[in-house]
């Protein structure tokens, strides 16, 4: 990575937008930051992915899974407010298997290829064309006469869980709506062996996922579970000359390994879903963890401010173009102050609502999409602008302040939007003229 990424020069500003980031950053985090709590959740939420990929393995072998990788937020050590959420990419064994598929790039859109599969046996057993082309495997049950999809046979084992145990289940098609414990008990859903006080109430296919709905310890959380096939030789797929940082493509391609995942799917089956879209996802993760405590807290200010969007009215940004944003700063920052390094990641982000997507830092010929929000976009980067600006009055969090506010973050005595509406409102720059919490004091 290049030299500026990993040096944390920006750190030695520590002027009044670095405290109020810092201190931003220890509220929001004050209960993900739990080890102890964050830990056990981990622990179990895992186990319980790893007992349904079982049971589904044992139903077709075809899903069968070695490889369980934590990603996204959780992984990064992001997350604000709550230990919510959990994504996990599962890694077909079957098709990771070297020679078991090649890649075909003909006529294939940027950041996504074709497989072919190589291995007679295995193409017999999975959804090919006349061309042993892989189709997608992640298809919704309303297509027909194909081999079960991954979902399909998810949903099919948790029935099955469901009914071991005496427990009727309200679905449709492709979502568990809810769990019915038809005898008297304090349970709250299905149960797991060797896993305590965790309960799943609900499950759905989101293509290209799986979500599952679960109750750990008392916390209501979801969790994304994406299939994936990992293709071991990235030089096939992937070069230096692929991105307008080498020292970010030197990075993917010393993994050796590229993952693939199923895309985003509409309607019936058509040609583009036998495409399978590249994830830099273990590359990003890694980037994440290890870049400088001023980006990284920049990239969770920016989350939360984003939260805060969300709650009265829409994302103006997806999470993710946000932490592309950060990244792409952060493979350049040549910048002294957390000023400095805001100010860029937001004309960043200003130059992606003006285009309507962000430059994939990976990838030089792929654009990722964002729809246009622009009246939410330009109140979001105004706001962000001004604590830039050099005549900026910076408000800051006292020390009072910070602790009654990880209090109500730990303890969950406050509605989310209210809990974010008073930390903005406190700062000065709620973005809407009325606080919701007119009898909330600090």
């Amino acid at each position: 990575m290049s030299e500026h990424m990993e040096n944390d020069d920006c750190e030695k500003d520590k002027s009044r937008l670095s405290k109020l980031i810092d201190d931003t950053v220890s509220i929001v985090q004050s209960k993900v930051r739990d080890s102890v709590i964050d830990g056990e959740i981990e622990r179990k939420v895992k186990a319980v992915v790893q007992q349904l990929l079982e049971y589904t393995a044992e139903k077709d072998p075809r899903f069968k899974s070695s490889e369980i990788l934590s990603v996204g937020s959780y992984k990064e050590k992001t997350k604000i407010l709550e230990p919510d959420e959990f994504d996990f990419l599962v890694i077909m064994d079957e098709l990771s298997k070297p020679g078991v598929i090649s890649i075909v790039k003909d006529d294939a859109l940027p950041c996504y290829a074709y497989f072919e599969v190589q291995d007679e046996a295995v193409a017999y057993n999975w959804w090919c064309d006349e061309n042993k082309i892989l189709h997608q495997f992640q298809y919704r049950p309303n297509v027909t006469g194909v081999p079960e999809s991954f979902c399909t046979t998810l949903l099919a084992t948790i029935s099955e869980v469901a009914k071991c145990q005496n427990v009727k289940l309200s679905m449709d098609n492709t979502t568990i709506l809810a769990v019915e414990i038809e005898e008297k008990t304090d349970r709250k859903g299905l149960i797991f062996k060797s896993v305590d006080d965790t309960f799943l109430h609900q499950a759905a296919v989101r293509s290209p996922n799986f979500i599952l709905s679960l109750v750990v310890n008392g916390h209501h959380l979801t969790v994304d579970i994406c299939p994936a096939i990992r293709y071991n030789n990235v030089n096939e797929v992937y070069s230096i000359d692929d991105s307008y940082y080498p020292d970010l493509a030197d990075r993917v391609i010393k993994r050796g390994t590229i993952l693939f995942v199923n895309q985003r799917l509409g309607g019936l089956p058509n040609p583009l879903h036998r495409l399978f879209k590249i994830t830099f996802t273990e590359t990003e993760n890694n980037i994440v963890q290890n870049m400088t405590k001023t980006h990284k807290h920049i990239y969770i200010f920016l989350k939360f401010f984003n939260k805060y969007f969300e709650t009265v009215l829409y994302n103006p940004y997806p999470s993710y173009v946000l932490k592309i944003a950060c990244i792409q700063h952060s493979l350049t920052c040549g910048r002294s102050t957390i000023a400095g390094c805001l100010k860029h990641i937001v004309e960043i982000l200003g130059m992606c609502s003006k285009n309507e997507y962000i430059a994939s830092p990976f990838l030089k010929t792929y654009e990722i999409r964002k729809l246009a929000t622009a009246e939410v976009d330009e109140n979001f980067l105004s706001i962000l602008t001004d604590l830039t600006s050099d005549l900026a009055e910076i408000p800051c969090f006292s020390r009072s302040d910070v602790d009654k506010l990880q209090s109500y973050v730990r303890n969950n005595s406050m509605p989310t939007d209210e809990l974010l509406s008073l930390i903005l409102d406190k700062l000065g720059i709620l973005p809407h003229e009325s606080s919701k919490e007119e009898d909330v004091h600090l």
